[in-house]
C-alpha cells in the first residue's frame, strides 16, 4: 500500500495522506497521535482532528482545545502550535494533520530554501516574515519550482485519469504538465497507487513523462515543539 503507514500496529487505523478522503464519521479519539513512515517522505507524526472548514492538503492550521482545526490566521503574536492538513478535508470531516517530519505546505508568497518563513495569508506560509508571524521549528527544503517526474505515465485523450508507475512523492494539488497533459492539478490519487486524476483532460493518448511541480507549495521539515512566535 503506497503512502504513510503506522509504525505501531493499530487495528483499523484510518489511513493517512491524500490517498484516502476524510469523512464525517469520527473513527478515533480526537487528539490521538500516530507515528508513520512513507517510502518517499520518510518519518511523520500525525494528530487526529476535525476540519471546521474545507482545507486542502498542506494548509497550515491551529487546533482548538477539542482538536478542531482552523486555518492559521495571519495575525501576529498568536503563540499557537501549527499543524498541516495531510488530507483533502471537506467541512466537518475527520482525518489526520501532520505535526512532524517532511511536510508539503501551501504558500501565498515565495519562500527561500533554508530561510525563515512566516504566516502569509491565512493557512499559508510566506517568505516575508513580519514581526510576530515567524513560524519556528521548520526549515524549507524545496520551493515552488521543485518538480517530481514519473516516466512511462499513460494518458488517454479526453480523460483526466493518468496511469503512473507509482505515486511516491505525489499529493493532491501538484501542478501537472507533459506531452498531451493539459494544464491542471492532481485532484485525487487512487489508493492502488497506479492512477491519479487531473483537473483537466489529457489532449493525447500515449506513454509520456509526467511532471508534477510544487507550484504554490514548498516542502518543509518540521521538528517537534514548533509554534508561531515573536521574531528575535
Amino acid at each position: 500500500m503506497p503512502g504513510f503507514a503506522p509504525i505501531h500496529p493499530v487495528v483499523g487505523v484510518q489511513p493517512f495522506n491524500t490517498l484516502f478522503v476524510p469523512d464525517t464519521t469520527q473513527r478515533w479519539t480526537l487528539g490521538m497521535v500516530m507515528d508513520a513512515v512513507d517510502p518517499y517522505f520518510g518519518y511523520g507524526r500525525f494528530v487526529y482532528g476535525k476540519a471546521v472548514a474545507a482545507q486542502a492538503p498542506g494548509t497550515m492550521v491551529n487546533m482548538s482545545e477539542v482538536w478542531t482545526a482552523t486555518a492559521a490566521a495571519s495575525t501576529a503574536g498568536l503563540g499557537l502550535p501549527v499543524y498541516w492538513a495531510a488530507q483533502n478535508f471537506a467541512i466537518n470531516t475527520f482525518g489526520w494533520y501532520q505535526i512532524e517530519g517532511v511536510i508539503p505546505a501551501t504558500t501565498s508568497a515565495a519562500v527561500t530554501a533554508g530561510a525563515a518563513v512566516g504566516i502569509g495569508t491565512a493557512g499559508n506560509l510566506s517568505g516575508t516574515v513580519a514581526i510576530g508571524k515567524q513560524v519556528l521549528g521548520i526549515r524549507v527544503n524545496q520551493i515552488g519550482t521543485f518538480a517530481i517526474t514519473k516516466a512511462n505515465s499513460i494518458t488517454t485523450n479526453g480523460s483526466p485519469v493518468i496511469g503512473v508507475q507509482n505515486v511516491e512523492g505525489l499529493f493532491v494539488g501538484l501542478t501537472l504538465s507533459g506531452t498531451g497533459i493539459a494544464a491542471g492539478t492532481i485532484s485525487t490519487i487512487d489508493p492502488s497507487g497506479r492512477f491519479i486524476t487531473s483537473t483537466a483532460n489529457s489532449t493525447a493518448t500515449g506513454s509520456v513523462t509526467l511532471t508534477a511541480t510544487y507550484t504554490n507549495y514548498c516542502l518543509v521539515t518540521a521538528q517537534n515543539a514548533f509554534q508561531q512566535g515573536q521574531i528575535v
